[in-house]
């Protein structure tokens, strides 16, 4: 079981049952404001965030409180973990095959995405424990996809 994986299934539950819409073109606006239970006229009730997000003004309390627990809960997570062998492992594996790690070898977007600059991973050995041996299983993963003959397209 990938603990971080069912982390993340667990919020983006959380995401999908939130009462909230992206709008990005007026038809969108108005499509969005009919899935919150708003009409046109009930603009001034509506809350617009970054990336065309907007939700009811009334549940923008319950959508931060949502987003802390989400951090709050892979901090104790990453925590929890002490040598890195767990979780802090199957984070850093799932987002280094999310990103290609094994095709292009580049960690950058991986650590910049996961909230870390590399100073952060050097100081906890915790991370870099974690870090190094996913970076290792995938490239043994990779050279075992080559050794059989599959090839890149």
């Amino acid at each position: 079981m990938n603990q971080y994986k069912e982390m993340k299934k667990r919020h983006q539950k959380d995401l999908d049952n939130f009462p909230f819409f992206v709008a990005l073109k007026k038809e969108q606006l108005k499509n969005g404001l009919k899935k919150i239970g708003l009409t046109e006229k009930d603009q001034d009730k509506l809350v617009l965030l970054k990336n065309g997000v907007c939700m009811a003004k009334e549940n923008l309390k319950s959508w931060g409180d949502m987003l802390i627990s989400h951090q709050q809960e892979k901090a104790t997570l990453i925590k929890n973990d002490k040598t890195g062998t767990g979780f802090i492992y199957d984070m850093f594996f799932t987002e280094l095959n999310n990103h290609e790690f094994g095709y292009d070898r580049d960690l950058t977007r991986v650590i910049e995405e996961l909230g870390y600059t590399s100073q952060d991973i050097e100081n906890s050995p915790a991370l870099k424990n974690g870090l190094n041996l996913a970076k290792e299983k995938i490239i043994q993963l990779e050279n075992e996809k080559e050794e059989l003959g599959f090839e890149y397209e």
